[in-house]
């Protein structure tokens, strides 16, 4: 029998499903609570080595590293603080007695606080206080590194809420940036022990407080100086994006609505952090219409959800000594801060 031109179409395209069919169903796969944790198993030697009071150091992503050691505890902590880098360096002396996990990650969003709780309740660790690092803006427009390995725990935590995006999860089945990272998922982790300070790696404490990078050096004033200048100089499309919105998507903020609720309804203490930005990067951030309060403040303050701290370095008396660069402060000013607000984080219900 001889085909015409559109069956002999129709078979050639027909050759090219499994190259679709291939990652849809790797991307599957990785969804099921039972991969996922098979997957995080890697990361148990390092959480076993941070519950033994070790410091590790390490290149890989920190959301898989601090959502095994929340799955790994023996009990939940008192106080866990969510957020970004902004708020990794915030140390558990700041909340003693109560006992304190600092599950912040690196380029860290409301998605990611959203999903790290999502692994907390999975996994029957609340906790009675909550720390939220939060940015006017909420959520990145575009995510530096792509696809998180929160993900999966973050759509279903939306479904929850009631909020489940199929559309958004469809994409996400037949993506190649999702195959991609869900074959990164499968090489061991990268991470030793070491008293050396490496400006190449993280650093993590027992506590999941840490610190990244040109972090693990505190820099001089003329060094500082040059790091803030060189920094506004050469931000990237999600960095000014993040730092110069002030004003969250619709979207957005119908998620922190549905987990401010979610947090309160349990009876956790919910505390948001300002972290203040340094005062020559907060004028140039400010002009261009970022991290602006006043939205925020609002929505906060009608849940009577207390607030630490500033972006603005002049409300808190923060000095350019202060900061690391042009938006991370150093761990005795957040130290400070907590100091001044006078809460007691993680004390019984």
């Amino acid at each position: 029998m001889r085909l015409n031109d559109s069956q002999r179409l129709i078979l050639r395209l027909a050759c090219f499903l499994p190259l679709v069919a291939a990652p849809a169903a790797t991307n599957w796969i990785f969804t099921l609570p039972l991969v996922e944790h098979r997957v995080a198993r890697d990361f148990d030697p390092i959480a076993d080595a941070l519950r033994a009071g070790k410091t590790v150091w390490t290149t890989d992503d920190l959301r898989t590293l601090k959502a095994t050691c929340i799955r790994r505890m023996p009990k939940a902590a008192d106080v866990l603080v969510l957020g970004g880098s902004r708020s990794l360096a915030l140390p558990e002396e700041v909340f003693r007695p109560a006992a304190t996990f600092n599950a912040s990650v690196l380029t860290g969003e409301l998605d990611d606080m959203v999903a790290m709780f999502e692994v907390s309740l999975e996994a029957g660790k609340i906790p009675r206080s909550v720390v939220l690092e939060l940015n006017p803006a909420l959520s990145l427009r575009e995510r530096q590194e792509g696809l998180t390995a929160l993900d999966v725990p973050l759509h279903r935590a939306l479904a929850r809420y009631h909020l489940a995006a199929p559309l958004r999860q469809m994409q996400d089945l037949f993506s190649i940036a999702r195959f991609r990272a869900n074959v990164r998922q499968l090489s061991a982790p990268e991470w030793g022990i070491s008293d050396t300070s490496f400006r190449d790696r993280n650093r993590i404490f027992p506590d999941g407080s840490g610190s990244f990078g040109q972090h693990n050096v505190d820099p001089s004033p003329d060094e500082l100086h040059e790091i803030v200048r060189f920094n506004l100089e050469h931000l990237d499309r999600p960095s000014l994006h993040w730092r110069t919105t002030s004003q969250p998507t619709g979207f957005a903020i119908k998620v922190l609505r549905a987990f401010l609720s979610d947090l309160q309804s349990r009876g956790i203490q919910v505390i948001a952090l300002f972290a203040p930005v340094h005062p020559v990067a907060y004028r140039f951030y400010r002009e261009r219409g970022g991290y602006d309060e006043t939205w925020l403040r609002r929505e906060l303050a009608s849940r009577k959800i207390a607030i630490v701290g500033s972006y603005s370095p002049a409300a808190v008396k923060a000095v350019e000594a202060d900061f690391y660069d042009d938006v991370h402060p150093k761990p005795g000013l957040l130290e400070r801060l907590f100091r001044e607000s006078q809460l007691t984080p993680g004390h019984p219900r």
